[in-house]
């Protein structure tokens, strides 16, 4: 459950890893996820975090 406990900053860092590596733009994220492209924004700013649902 180690994974539950990460830091904004380690969201963001894991987020920006992922769109590299699936080479995706935030907007497709966004879209594969079923959220805005905003939101992905946000994680990336490190001002918000994913919830469960997303």
């Amino acid at each position: 459950m180690a994974e539950l406990d990460l830091t904004i900053r380690e969201w963001s860092d894991r987020i920006r890893r992922l769109l590299r590596e699936l080479n995706l733009t935030q907007a497709g994220l966004a879209g594969r996820l079923g959220v805005s492209p905003a939101t992905v924004s946000r994680w990336l700013a490190g001002k918000n975090e994913p919830t469960a649902e997303t």
